[in-house]
């Protein structure tokens, strides 16, 4: 029988190595993590550490932001809420939500000359419409093409 030359008993090795092993695991993973972390930063994203880590410059575009109005209008049974908008003679975002519950609604965007400029289909699977539009000063009217009453004054002034 080999004779057993720790001053500790085999047993108790036995018993202690998956602990030991268990500990060494957990070190590892911490370590890992907090230098995982130091490379990705606050951020979560690791681009400015990484820039931070070479001196190599990184060149970055900016790019401006610009604000833009919004018409929200609603398409009811009883037409358009609001009936009347006046905006400002630069882009804005035009949505239309069609509530009305019916379906195939063609709405058609037009200039008071009676110029058509833009018309959209509505399908009853299509409630909402949004669309950044440039207009002229002038007047203008979104409407409905088979409820002649169902019309929103759109007024474009000079900026």
């Amino acid at each position: 029988m080999p004779r057993n030359i720790l001053p500790i008993p085999v047993e108790s090795l036995i018993k202690v190595t998956p602990i030991l092993l268990s500990l060494t695991l957990v070190i590892t993973l911490t370590v890992y993590a907090h230098a995982w972390h130091g490379l990705v930063g606050e951020s979560g994203t690791g681009i400015a550490s990484c820039a931070a880590l070479t001196d190599v410059p990184v060149q970055q575009e900016a790019y401006a932001l610009t604000q833009i109005d919004s018409a929200h209008l609603t398409l009811r049974q009883t037409g358009f809420e609001p009936s009347e908008i006046m905006l400002p003679g630069r882009p804005f975002l035009l949505a239309v939500d069609n509530k009305t519950g019916s379906g195939d609604v063609v709405l058609r965007l037009t200039h008071e000359s009676g110029r058509h400029l833009r018309e959209v289909a509505m399908p009853l699977n299509k409630a909402r419409w949004r669309e950044v539009i440039t207009l002229p000063p002038g007047n203008y009217n979104l409407g409905e093409v088979r409820h002649p009453d169902w019309v929103c004054r759109i007024t474009v002034r000079e900026r």
